[in-house]
Order: C-alpha cells, then sequence, then structure tokens
C-alpha cells in the first residue's frame, strides 16, 4: 500500500475539484436504480454488473450493492457539507484492474464528510490504498464513522485517511491487509497544511469471526482495542483475560483460535470476552444496544421499498474453519442473517446519531467477482488423447477442479470462464443459468458399478436460500474442456439426471454435499468408450423460476485447495 500511497494522495487533490463538478451528476449503470430520497440525496441499488464506479451527492445518500461493481463506490460529500451516509455492500466491489474512469487503482469503498456508516458483508477487492475508508481526501470536518466488516476485504480497513474523526471499526470476517484507526499522510512525510490533522479517538472491536493478516493500528489519538470474542468454555474464557491482562496497549498480539492479532499503538485494551455457563444467566450488560446504533430520528432507518431485493453473497476467502458445521440435510426455516453490530457500547466520545438500515439483507449470494467483462473469443483448448491408466478393482476417488477454465458459469448469453467464484442454481437469467464442472484423469475402469457419487461443495461465507437445479453430464467419452464455442449450455447431457431441491443454511468455511449423482456418473463409465483416466463434465442447470437463487463456491481461479470435489465409490 505505502508504495502507491503518495501518488493517490496527489492525484486524489488534482480530482478534488472534478469530483466537486460531477457528483450531482450520477452516471447511468447497468443494474443500478437511483431514487431522491426525502432528505434530497439518493438510495442507490445496485442488483446486477456495474462496470463503472459510483459517486454520491452531497446530501444524505443511502447505497446498496448486491451485484457486482467494478469500480469503487463514494459516497460524495465533501469538505464543510457533511452528511451521515449509509453503504452498504452485500455483494462485491472492485476488480483489481486500473479503473477506467480515473486511470488510477483505488476501488474501496469511500466515506466522505459526516458520519458515515459503512457495511460488508461481501467481497471488497481494494485497490492501492485499502478497501474501505470512513474518510478520504476531500473530507476536511471531524467525524464520527461507523465501518462494519463482515465479509472479507482484500486491502485495508482505515478508520479516517487524513486522521481527523472519531470513528468505530468493528471486525467479524476477514481482512487481507491491516485494520488502521487513523492512518496520517503526514506521518508519512506529506507536509501540506491541509494534511496536517491530529489524530482521533478511534475504537477497534474484534469479534469471533476476524480474521487480519496485517496489524491493527490505533495510530494518533487515544484509542482503544476491544475483544469481544465468545468462549467456548471456562478454560477458554480464562486464557483470553490473562492474556489480554498482561498484554501492553502500546505493542502485542494474541492468539484466538489459531489466528494471530497483532496490534500497536493503542492506548487502552478492553477485555469484553464472554463465556455463559450452561443454565447460567447471560452476563451482557443489559444497557447495552442489542442490535446496532440508534440512528437519529431524522435520519432514514429503512432501505428503499421499492426496489427488489436480489440474494447477494459473494465467495469470501478466509482459512478459519467454521467449528460448528451445519448438515447439509438440516432444514432451516428462516435466513440466517449477518451478525451486526452488536453489544457494543458506543464510548461518550463516539456520537451515535449514525444511520444504520434495519432490514439489511445479508446472507443470499452475489455474482461472480473480480473479473473484468469475459470475452467470448475461444481458448481452443485441445483434448490430450487418454493413455488408460492401472485402476485398482474397487475404491473411492475424490477428485476437485485442477485446472482454470474447468469450472465456469453462464447467465444468459454472459459466459464466465474465469471468475474467482462460480454459482450453482439461478444468476439473472433463471432459464438460462448453468454451471460446468470439469473433472480431468478420473481413474474409474469402463464399465465399473458406481455404488455412490456425490458432488461437494465448499461455502466460503455463510450463505441461506432456496435452491433449484438439475445435473446431468456431458455425453461424451472425453469431456473436452468448456470454451466460448463450446459451453455448458451446448452440450449434449446424459439421459440420467440428478434434480436438486433445497432451503437450507450453509455455515462459513464447510464442506456440503450439493447432490447425489450415482446415476449420472453410472452412465458416462458404462460407455463403450470410456477409458481410465478421461475427462467427466457435470452440468448444472438452474430450474428455479426467480433470479439470483444460488449458491456460490471458489473456482480453481480464486482458491484451488477449495474448488468443487466429486467423490466416487466403485466396484468392478
Amino acid at each position: 500500500m505505502l508504495p502507491l500511497l503518495r501518488r493517490r494522495l496527489r492525484y486524489m487533490l488534482l480530482i478534488g475539484a472534478v469530483f466537486m463538478m460531477t457528483i450531482t451528476a450520477l452516471p447511468v449503470l447497468a443494474d443500478c436504480t437511483t431514487v431522491t430520497n426525502e432528505f434530497g440525496g439518493l438510495d442507490y441499488t445496485c442488483t446486477g454488473d456495474t462496470l463503472g464506479v459510483i459517486n454520491g451527492t452531497p446530501q444524505i445518500d443511502r447505497i446498496t450493492n448486491y451485484g457486482y461493481i467494478s469500480g469503487y463506490v463514494w459516497s460524495g460529500g465533501f469538505r464543510s457539507i457533511p452528511s451521515p451516509d449509509i453503504i452498504i455492500n452485500n455483494g462485491t466491489i472492485g476488480d483489481g484492474e486500473i479503473n477506467v474512469e480515473t486511470g488510477d487503482d483505488d476501488d474501496a469503498i469511500w466515506g466522505s464528510a459526516g458520519s458515515d456508516t459503512i457495511i460488508n458483508n461481501g467481497v471488497i477487492v481494494g485497490g492501492a490504498l485499502g478497501a474501505m475508508f470512513g474518510d478520504g481526501l476531500l473530507a476536511y470536518v471531524a467525524d464520527s464513522d461507523l465501518i462494519i466488516n463482515n465479509g472479507t476485504t482484500y486491502g485495508d480497513i482505515i478508520g479516517d485517511l487524513q486522521a481527523r474523526g472519531h470513528d468505530t471499526i468493528i471486525i467479524n470476517g476477514t481482512v487481507n491487509g491491516s485494520v488502521y484507526g487513523d492512518f496520517s499522510p503526514f506521518s508519512k512525510g506529506f507536509t501540506s497544511l491541509e494534511l496536517q490533522n491530529a489524530g482521533g479517538n478511534d475504537i477497534v472491536i474484534l469479534r469471533d469471526g476476524a480474521h487480519i493478516t496485517g496489524i491493527i493500528d490505533g495510530n494518533p489519538g487515544t484509542d482503544i482495542l476491544r475483544f469481544e470474542f465468545a468462549a467456548n468454555s471456562q478454560q477458554e474464557y480464562d486464557a483470553l483475560s490473562a492474556a489480554i491482562s498482561a498484554a501492553s496497549p502500546s505493542s502485542g498480539s494474541l492468539v484466538f483460535r489459531g489466528r494471530t492479532f497483532t496490534w500497536v499503538n493503542f492506548e487502552v485494551l478492553e477485555n469484553n470476552v464472554a463465556w455463559t455457563p450452561e443454565g447460567s444467566p447471560t452476563n451482557t450488560p443489559t444497557n447495552t444496544p442489542t442490535n446496532t446504533p440508534v440512528p437519529p430520528t431524522n435520519t432514514p432507518t429503512n432501505t428503499p421499498t421499492n426496489t427488489p431485493v436480489p440474494p447477494t453473497n459473494t465467495p469470501v476467502p478466509t482459512d478459519t474453519p467454521t467449528n460448528t458445521p451445519v448438515p447439509t440435510d438440516t432444514p432451516t426455516n428462516t435466513p440466517v442473517p449477518t451478525e451486526g453490530p452488536t453489544n457494543t457500547p458506543i464510548p461518550t466520545d463516539t456520537p451515535t446519531n449514525t444511520p444504520i438500515p434495519t432490514d439489511t439483507p445479508t446472507n443470499t449470494p452475489v455474482p461472480p467477482t473480480n473479473t473484468p467483462v469475459p470475452t467470448d473469443t475461444p481458448t481452443n483448448t485441445p483434448v490430450p488423447t487418454n493413455t488408460p491408466t492401472d485402476t485398482p478393482a474397487s475404491g473411492t476417488v475424490t477428485i476437485q477442479i485442477t485446472a482454470p477454465g474447468d469450472d465456469v458459469n453462464e447467465d444468459g448469453t454472459s459466459y464466465f470462464p474465469s471468475y474467482q467464484g462460480v454459482f450453482v442454481g439461478t444468476g439473472g437469467n433463471p432459464s438460462a443459468s448453468y454451471l460446468g464442472l470439469r473433472f480431468n484423469n478420473l481413474a474409474i475402469p469402463q464399465g465399473a458399478t458406481i455404488t455412490s457419487a456425490r458432488l461437494e461443495f465448499y461455502s466460503p461465507t455463510s450463505q441461506w436460500i432456496a435452491l433449484n437445479f438439475q445435473i446431468a453430464a456431458d455425453a461424451s467419452d472425453n469431456s473436452a474442456p468448456f470454451t466460448a464455442s463450446s459451453k455448458p449450455s451446448q452440450r449434449p447431457l446424459t439421459a440420467a439426471v440428478a434434480n436438486h431441491a433445497s432451503s437450507v443454511s450453509w455455515n462459513a468455511n464447510v464442506w456440503y454435499t450439493l447432490q447425489d449423482v450415482t446415476a449420472v456418473v453410472q452412465e458416462i463409465v458404462s460407455r463403450p468408450g470410456w477409458q481410465s483416466g478421461s475427462s467427466l463434465s457435470l452440468i448444472a442447470r438452474g430450474t428455479g423460476g426467480a433470479p439470483w437463487a444460488r449458491k456460490l463456491t471458489w473456482a480453481f481461479e480464486g482458491n484451488p485447495a477449495f474448488t468443487p470435489r466429486l467423490v466416487i465409490t466403485y466396484t468392478q
């Protein structure tokens, strides 16, 4: 981040005037709607792919993303026009590319002047500076922002880039980077009078789902690092409490369930670790807010009701397994909401008048992520000639996707061969949503009896949605690679199919059996031309009538260790 900081700061100062002239004229973006709200600002809702940026207005804006935005999202207020804006990401923001609008690597959520609320329940692929900012360079007033990360960021989370406000940062997801209360350009050698700001008094709160790969830095000011973990036992509670008590606020580290949290530049460490013995009343103070900070009466508390809300969520990378897997056959009657800021008393020097929406959906999938618009250029990958391999008379074979382009999606006329995640179910076009999975070098002899075969998905995030699809296989002795001219929808299919219908909750970081495909695999290996070592492709077509009814998992490009896998048991 630091090598590009100077260039980025100079760039933002130069374009400040451009932003001031253009923020009231929003670009027309696909799959996004804007409605003027009661404060003269905009309620901005995106539900599909938006290949551009979003600039808010100087008034109070509510910006909600349920889809994919390739550029940055900025609430738009500047300098002496503070407005308490709300930005909620339930999908994906950023693509890791240089922004065509700005010519810079600035993908992120940017707050502005005013006490903003910024919530990430999905994925943010940040640019050179970071992924989430309470304020950027055009905010010259001291404010109190609330930043909540329940999802995943690729990049730092920063309360204030100019070190002015008194911010609260709650981490209950994955940060591939560091967390800063303030990040003062002056402390890095920038001497402009506008950038010589004092540090804010910030609070950083760590909860059970927190995973931070970098450091936690309070920076200038009187800062608090608060631990709000929930212990599983008296022993864990005692160990955490002892570690926090013995640690120094100025510099230290703590290990919680295999995750190491390292911090510097704090003045206070607060132990809010909880443990309730079975049968005992909770020790949570009754005067602690139980949901989200209470917004002022003149601030909107609901997202627009006249905008359709599609399902969301995006694969969220994390190497921390969930402790209690949810069985795949356990129905869930109600959606599992993403945890908001709970049980966190706001200190007296942090205003509580940050508007928080009360009905934000958090557990639904989003379109595949982090890739520019795919092209339709055929890859012309040759099909290798298979050499029969020696296989045992019986056994169990587990095979995963092992190459880019072997896990692809189609959504209507769009073809997505290289996203970091793939979905099963329906996309924006319910009647033409496909998933193609090509498994290579399948060591099962021709004519073997398939006693069981199941397709397994790894859930990278908590997700709940009613799911309907049908799985068949490419009716081929050796399935060819997917290309733009040979998509899943263009393949001949087996007569055997497997129909799926479910409405269950998936926990983050857990493998789930998606569907039994025994009959489908049996038809392929019974083909006279099948040879051990051939490739087999499963093709799932969404059959639900609603758009965006889907669940997501990693693609090979995103995390090869957690791509879909096929587990087959056979006898010969």
